[in-house]
């Protein structure tokens, strides 16, 4: 190739690069993530399953339960993600403990705003491994928003030697819609939440101050200086806004300062806020403080280093936390849920062509 080829080259390039990083700065974030959680309403298309491998066993986050109906083929769920409306681009099944002649091969997703029409989103084969307790993924095109999906198992592996279609784990990747960089918005819809202790009763738990119910509560008996730790489902957030709402009783358990802190590895966080919180003046009263922050994370703290009255109280307690913040304007691309692979290692994404390196 002679200079002023290969300058031309190096030009265009140059522009092509140019061109999808402005355009990746101008797009909503992509972070895929498994859109349903364990307690998200979901059904099967018949009760022809026994009790302990019920529906609900599929979307538990526990490899060591399964799902499994005896009408073999043409078996579908149906679940309505907790999150809210979705673009789902992923389907994911975890083998179950035995018997691999059960597991699925095709499959349909189909995706519904109403609960009652379903529109086909894919159609697809899916190579599920031997081996127990294994994950396997289909990516898929789509750009639809759903707030329920059903996804059907057409054909298993071997139907004449199984008596049922079964799998431990059922996923759907996929992002939250309508969430752009700028928009404020609670983070922490979707997200996990783990404790400091295990020191709580069993119904005042974690979980319950990101379960949008103001009637339940989290309390710790440790007290002061006990943490949340929360995994939000979209992957990097800025978050600028705290705000907590007291619970039913006890003014004396109140959260009375904070921490708050940010982490992209789940082991080392910095802080981004810390200082004393409003006094609740009511029960289920929400107290907000604001702060200024411009850094992403994809992991948060929250510290209570003291409480309104530490001599009087047993315990901490609040009802509700609310992370209010924007989606990071940061694009991470999948595949092949938004590239597509041609002969020759040249990748399409979007309008632009990507030759891989090392391909000729």
């Amino acid at each position: 190739m002679n200079r002023k080829n290969m300058l031309s080259r190096l030009l265009t390039v140059t522009a092509v690069v140019a061109l999808m990083t402005a355009t990746a700065r101008a797009q909503t974030p992509i972070s895929l993530a498994d859109v349903t959680s364990p307690g998200d309403p979901i059904s099967s298309s018949s009760p022809n399953f026994p009790a302990g491998e019920a529906p609900q066993f599929a979307i538990d986050n526990d490899a060591g339960t399964k799902f499994l109906n005896f009408d073999e083929e043409n078996v579908f769920l149906t679940v309505t993600p907790s999150v809210g409306s979705t673009v789902v681009t992923g389907v994911s099944f975890v083998t179950g403990n035995d018997s691999p002649e059960r597991d699925p091969v095709n499959y349909d997703v189909l995706g519904s705003n109403d609960g009652a029409n379903y529109t086909l989103i894919k159609n697809g084969f899916i190579d599920l491994p031997f081996d127990r307790g294994q994950r396997g993924s289909a990516g898929f095109y789509n750009e639809i928003a759903y707030t329920s999906y059903r996804v059907k198992v057409n054909n298993i592996r071997d139907v004449g030697a199984a008596n049922s279609v079964q799998y431990a784990e059922l996923e759907l990747s996929g992002t939250l819609a309508n969430v752009t960089p700028g928009f404020i918005a609670d983070v922490l819809n979707g997200a996990s939440v783990e404790p400091s202790s295990g020191n709580f009763p069993g119904g005042e738990n974690p979980a319950n101050v990101i379960d949008n119910d103001f009637g339940t509560k989290y309390l710790n008996f440790d007290e002061t200086g006990t943490f949340l730790t929360f995994t939000p489902l979209l992957t990097q957030t800025v978050v600028t806004e705290l705000a907590i709402t007291s619970a039913n009783d006890a003014p004396e358990r109140d959260p009375a300062s904070f921490l708050l802190a940010g982490s992209n590895d789940g082991v080392n966080f910095t802080t981004i806020s810390d200082g004393s919180f409003p006094d609740f003046t009511a029960r289920f009263q929400e107290q907000v403080v604001t702060f200024s922050n411009d850094t992403a994370y994809q992991f948060y703290r929250l510290t209570i280093p003291t409480i309104r009255d530490a001599g009087a109280a047993n315990s901490i307690q609040f009802a509700e936390v609310r992370l209010g913040g924007t989606s990071a304007s940061v694009v991470t691309v999948p595949e092949p849920a938004t590239a597509s692979l041609l002969s020759g290692g040249i990748m399409i994404v979007g309008a632009f062509v990507i030759r891989r390196r090392g391909s000729a």
